[in-house]
């Protein structure tokens, strides 16, 4: 009984101790306006994905976006 209890108790340390890190790291904001190279013209409605990942948002009337707690690290962006 006291060996299960004690690697029930290991196993739940091994799942939050990353979670304790991700919270002590310092989350960043992007943010921009999308619009055509050529005409300037502004774009909502256009999709910003980072790459790799399932996060997301879409690009207001005024073209701008925002995508909040991105971790210290370079991440790329696909716009479609």
């Amino acid at each position: 009984m006291f060996r299960i209890t004690f690697r029930i108790i290991c196993n739940l340390l091994l799942a939050i101790v990353p979670l304790i890190n991700t919270v002590g790291q310092n989350a960043h904001t992007v943010s921009g306006i999308v619009y055509d190279a050529n005409s300037k013209e502004i774009l909502p409605g256009v999709a910003i994905k980072i790459e790799n990942s399932n996060r997301g948002t879409v690009t207001n009337l005024e073209g701008k976006f925002e995508l909040t707690g991105i971790l210290n690290q370079k991440v790329d962006l696909l716009v479609s």
